[in-house]
């Protein structure tokens, strides 16, 4: 992998195509020469993927397709859930969750019908 820069632009390169920037700004681009936000990724279905290393094939995705959004959770043991919490100082709360069966709880950690 080649790597350039162009002024205040650093770029990176795969041969001689361009696949990401940094700007003098700070901003960086992934698919895009003209990054609009502190990280703008531009692709047919772009995507981000965080995967954890301790069970084998967990990760969560947010990805993006005609105009629809789509934040996915995958492992092989759990049937991922959602977590929504807030914290102060480093200690967080859960606010609400989704779980795997569907089950979305606003205040509760076990919900026990559709929406409790």
């Amino acid at each position: 992998m080649g790597g350039g820069s162009d002024g205040a632009v650093i770029k990176f390169l795969q041969g001689f195509t361009e696949r990401m920037r940094i700007d003098s700004s700070g901003q960086v681009g992934i698919g895009t020469s003209s990054p609009t936000e502190e990280l703008t990724i531009e692709s047919a279905t772009p995507a981000i993927m965080l995967k954890d290393t301790d069970l084998t094939n967990s990760y969560v995705q947010l990805s993006a397709g005609n105009g629809d959004m789509f934040l996915s959770a995958n492992d092989t043991q759990h049937n991922g859930q959602f977590f929504f919490r807030s914290g102060l100082n480093g200690t967080f709360t859960e606010r609400a969750r989704i779980q795997n069966q569907g089950r979305l709880g606003l205040g509760t950690s076990n919900p026990s019908s559709l929406l409790h």
